[in-house]
């Protein structure tokens, strides 16, 4: 099964949404699913040092898929649902097979383009 996950907060950091996605994904890994992670690209902009940033800070084997996207410039009211908008309609292209997230619009836009979401 091809997973595709959206997340509109910086990995790694310190908040619990970002513990519960990336140990979720890691646990969907090694249970054999491939997944993609789209995350927004800000401190870390190289895939390969980020894997390595996560694995340090959540104790995990990072072996899901990384995809750094670019993040709107912009109030954060309009940065995050745009960030959000861009990563699901990228995330709905590739034809993966289930969308995961904990966002609303990313779920919605998926919903619109009739793919499967587990929000």
């Amino acid at each position: 099964m091809r997973i595709a996950c959206v997340v509109d907060e910086p990995i790694p950091s310190r908040d619990t949404l970002t513990v519960q996605v990336t140990q979720t994904l890691a646990a969907l890994f090694r249970a054999g699913a491939e997944v993609t992670a789209f995350l927004p690209r800000r401190e870390i902009k190289d895939p390969d040092a980020l894997r390595q940033a996560i694995e340090e800070r959540y104790h995990t084997e990072c072996g899901f898929n990384i995809e750094l996207l670019p993040v709107p410039r912009g109030p954060r009211f309009i940065e995050k649902p745009a960030m959000a908008l861009l990563t699901a309609r990228r995330a709905t292209d590739q034809r993966f097979d289930l969308l995961y997230s904990r966002i609303i619009l990313p779920s919605l836009v998926a919903l619109a383009r009739r793919r499967p979401v587990l929000f």
